[in-house]
Order: structure tokens, then sequence, then C-alpha cells
């Protein structure tokens, strides 16, 4: 196992295979200014095609398949010192992208850029509560937009960079690199998760990774592959096995089963009480995961995409969907919208 280094408020280091990637590392200084950029055209990619024998139905992709290419776009102005991209979100008429810069960017249905602004910290992840848009940032705070980035209530209690959230019995949750899962009521928090004191003692830290709500039950993905399962008591169930051999990267439910993302190259289905197959197919760390039109979509480092019908076949790959790791999907649309290490979020038109 790796040993985790416990980062400083707000920083981040690219990701790297493994338990690694959740140890992010002071790179880029803090902006801390509002702005407002009106709309952007963006510039259409040039005509590509791939093959890949391995598979009998190819995801290819043209001019017309990737729809458009779209590097962040940066203040006037400003050095472009990063722009690895986090996080991906669709939320009702708007796309929501966050970068390592601390750079948010909103686009509209025409995919023009309707709003960017800068903050004084990153957003790692997204999702909506009660209303809200709920996002987990990088310097260890939860913060509600209740109608706008103007109008922000924030929730302090980690102390390092908030990874993912999700709702669960009406309740919000939020796992933290400083190894704790907090439960919201309010202002108010309680620790549901708490890793610390192992992490001090055998000076290795298990953080969460992932969380996804399926059935009346909440699992917790770790960066040391397990899987565990949660009650709506706050009580430990069980840890499911066999877990991955390194960091579950993603979660989500499809065809009513669980499915896991591993640093360990594999996708593992479950059930609520048992492991049931493993998807082999990808040749780095499986990244993020996607269910979009009746299909299960996997992103990976090794920079491809790929496509899972219901009976858990590869129905397609896209081989080179980025120039680096892939590092978040979204569905917005009726497309598909990936981001990566890259700089670049790209739409996909994708046939059926």
């Amino acid at each position: 196992m790796h040993r985790l280094y416990s980062p400083p408020r707000d920083s981040y280091r690219a990701p790297q295979p493994g338990p690694a990637d959740y140890e992010p590392q002071p790179l880029f200084p803090a902006i801390h200014s509002l702005k407002i950029h009106g709309p952007v055209t963006l510039p259409k990619p040039k005509d590509r095609r791939v093959s890949n024998s391995n598979h009998a139905t190819i995801l290819k992709f043209t001019s017309t398949d990737r729809i458009h290419s779209k590097p962040l776009v940066r203040t006037p102005g400003q050095h472009q010192v990063g722009g690895v991209v986090l996080c991906l979100a669709s939320l009702d008429d708007t796309l929501l992208c966050s970068d390592v810069t601390k750079t948010v960017a909103k686009w509209n249905f025409d995919d023009q850029l309707a709003l960017q602004m800068t903050f004084g910290y990153t957003v790692w992840c997204v999702c909506v509560f009660r209303g809200q848009v709920a996002l987990g940032c990088g310097d260890g705070c939860v913060r509600l937009w209740n109608k706008g980035p103007t109008n922000v209530q924030e929730l302090w209690g980690h102390e390092q960079v908030v990874r993912c959230l999700t709702v669960f019995n009406n309740h919000l949750y939020s796992a933290s690199c400083d190894a704790t899962v907090r439960k919201w009521d309010g202002q108010r928090c309680v620790i549901v998760w708490d890793q610390r004191e192992k992490a001090q003692a055998v000076e290795h830290k298990e953080v969460v990774t992932a969380m996804v709500v399926y059935g009346t039950h909440l699992y917790l993905g770790t960066s040391d592959g397990a899987l565990q399962k949660w009650n709506a008591a706050d009580e430990f169930v069980a840890t499911m096995k066999p877990g991955h051999r390194s960091a579950i990267r993603a979660m989500v439910v499809f065809n009513n089963c669980l499915y896991t993302a591993g640093a360990d190259h594999t996708i593992k289905k479950w059930n609520e009480s048992h492991f049931l197959s493993v998807l082999n197919g990808h040749r780095g760390p499986v990244t993020t995961l996607l269910t979009f039109a009746d299909a299960l979509y996997s992103g990976s480092a090794d920079k491809s995409v790929k496509k899972w019908d219901t009976s858990d076949e590869c129905a397609g790959t896209l081989t080179r969907a980025h120039g680096s790791t892939i590092t978040t999907m979204t569905q917005f649309q009726d497309a598909l919208y990936t981001g990566g290490e890259d700089r670049k979020v790209h739409k996909w038109r994708l046939p059926d």
C-alpha cells in the first residue's frame, strides 16, 4: 500500500495511479476575484477516426460525433498554469465544470460559455441537496449555493479536501482526505466514519474516495480498495469481499446492481450482499463511471471511454477520447461530456 500524505488546505497534485492520487500537493496560487465573461464560440476539431479490432462495435468519432472540444476558457491576461478538469455536473439547463485553477465555468444549452468564476478554492465534487447545489471544496468546506455563487452557505468541519458528496436518508454526507465522513444537519455535523487515529498509529491514512446509495444502504469505497456497507442508522454492516487491490475511484448503480471502478484497472459488479463479476478491458486505472442511455460508461487513465451493455459486454470503445487521463464524465442534453487531465472537455454524440 502507498503511504498517504496529508495535504495542506486547498491544494492539488495531478492524479497518479493508486491511492496516492487522493493526496493533493500544493501547485497553484489562490485566485480570489470573481469575473464574468460573455459567450465564447468554440472551435470545431478536425476529423479523426479510430478503430480497434478487439471490439465488435467501435464507437468511431468524427467532427460530427465529437461535437466540439472545449479548452477551458481563461480570464484575459491571466496565465494558464493548470487546468486539469476536476468535476463535470449537469444542473437543470446548465453544465458546470471546475478545474484545478479554481475556475468554475457554466455552459448553456447552445454550448456557449454563460458564466466563468474564479474563487479562492477548488471545487472537487457537486451534488444537489434539497434544491441547493452542494460543492465539495479544496479548503475543506462544503458550500451550498442557494440561488447562485453569490448566495452561499458554508459548512465547516473537514480539515482537508472534500472529495465526494452524496445524499442519504435525507441528509448530506461528505467524505474528505482528512480520513472522515461527516453527516450534516444544518450547520452541525456528526462524524460517522473516522480513521484518523488509525492513520496516526500505522502511519497510513485510509480515506473514503467514493460514496453511493444503493437500495437502503450507503456504500463507501476507500483508498485501500475496500467496499463498506452502512445502514440508515450510520451503523457499519459489512465489508464486501473481494475488494479491489487498490483505490476505488468511482461507484454507480446500473441495471439494479452496484458497479465499482478501481485503480487496479477493473470494474466490479455487486448486488446488495455479494460480489457478482468483474469487467476487464481497461489498461489503466478506471477513474470515472456514468450511466447514460441504458448503458454504463467508464473512463480511464488509459485515455479511453468504454461502453458496457446490460449483459456486461463491452459494446464499444473510444480509444483516444483524451490526450491523458479521463477524470470525470456527465450527461447533458442527450450527449456525453468527458473531462481530462489534458485540460479539455469533450462533447460526444454517441451512436446507438
